[in-house]
């Protein structure tokens, strides 16, 4: 389809030219955007993937499992206890814990 200023909105327009539909609030979630790792901005590290996400649906930050370890275990309010790490989320601070046990590869 072609460009129609008269019938179509900006964005009808620009989906009708491009071929193809713009992901929208009301079908998509944040998730579906934010795949990087909210500690160092990179979606693989080594071999690692962001698994652990902030449980705050309003935020749902993804984090690699060593980074977010590593940045709570900087933080002074952090607890731990045995292989547990309480701590608060560094995007919006809702509080968190972290299992900094290997998970077995599969």
């Amino acid at each position: 389809g072609g460009w129609d200023a008269q019938g179509r909105t900006p964005l009808g327009n620009l989906e009708a030219v491009l071929g193809g539909a713009f992901p929208s609030p009301a079908t998509s979630s944040k998730e579906d955007f934010t795949v990087s790792c909210g500690v160092c901005y990179a979606y693989r590290l080594g071999e690692e993937l962001p698994t652990a996400a902030c449980v705050n649906p309003q935020c749902s930050q993804p984090f690699h499992v060593t980074c977010l370890a590593e940045w709570l275990r900087s933080v002074p309010s952090t607890r731990q206890s045995f292989n547990l790490l309480f701590g608060e989320c560094p995007y919006c601070t809702m509080p968190m814990q972290l299992s900094t046990q290997q998970q077995p590869q599969s």
